[in-house]
């Protein structure tokens, strides 16, 4: 893919602390053509790393794919708290929030926290956010009515700043390395993309729930509909196996 350059700078508001970087090194995905797959493998491996890979929409492939490495910062909820932490000391003011409610302290985090573009390429906001997942259980801490049945105690969520980026525009086929710091792109490590896949060894297929639990499952069903107590009813089993090496 043909290279964009890139930087962007961090700073926290109301804080003289800002680090600005103008990392510019162009990215040269390498021969033959990488895929954001592939690349991730090379750059990542199994080290803690993100891959959004771009969808399908409208029968058109979606515009960008991300892969996000060497997180600064990660927050996560911990029995409904904020859970902080830094790798990089010029966010360690940050770590004033740890404990707090977790909403309104990710609240104070992200209004403290301004990424800006270094560059005047324009970038999608992805790049200058937050990157992580929201948990079903959530909904119990946006909406405190569903708390009872989704106790704030139990919710998962965890949130990154990512510290390195390649960002795929699959639109006009580049792409771009973005970071926080100024360090260079990493060599790609191709042996680990062709790498020799290993087949893995598998215990016993299982099911859930077994074949009495599941016929009583269907008698009760058939009852309730004859009750009118539901219309439509999917009973299913899930098969399994466990990843033994």
């Amino acid at each position: 893919m043909p290279p964009l350059g890139g930087a962007k700078s961090v700073k926290q508001r109301n804080s003289n602390e800002r680090y600005r970087i103008a990392s510019k090194r162009r990215l040269d995905a390498g021969r033959p053509l990488q895929t954001p797959i592939s690349l991730y493998l090379g750059l990542v491996g199994d080290n803690p790393g993100i891959l959004l890979e771009s969808a399908e929409v409208d029968g058109r492939l979606g515009r960008f794919s991300l892969i996000a490495w060497d997180f600064k910062m990660r927050i996560r909820c911990e029995k409904g708290k904020l859970d902080l932490s830094v790798t990089d000391s010029r966010l360690n003011g940050l770590t004033e929030h740890n404990g707090e409610d977790f909403l309104p302290g990710l609240r104070k985090v992200m209004s403290r926290l301004n990424i800006e573009q270094m560059t005047d390429e324009e970038l999608p906001a992805i790049t200058r956010s937050l990157c992580g997942f929201f948990g079903y259980g959530m909904a119990g801490l946006f909406e405190r009515k569903l708390a009872s049945v989704l106790p704030p105690d139990k919710a998962q969520c965890t949130l990154v700043l990512p510290g390195s980026m390649v960002l795929f525009d699959h639109l006009y086929h580049r792409c771009c390395h973005i970071c926080l710091d100024g360090s260079k792109m990493p060599a790609i490590d191709h042996s680990r993309i062709y790498a020799r896949m290993e087949r893995p060894v598998l215990g016993k297929i299982q099911s859930y729930p077994q074949k009495e639990e599941y016929e009583d499952m269907v008698s009760k069903t058939k009852e309730m509909i004859r009750q009118g107590e539901c219309i439509q009813t999917v009973v299913s089993t899930r098969f399994f196996r466990t990843v033994l090496r």
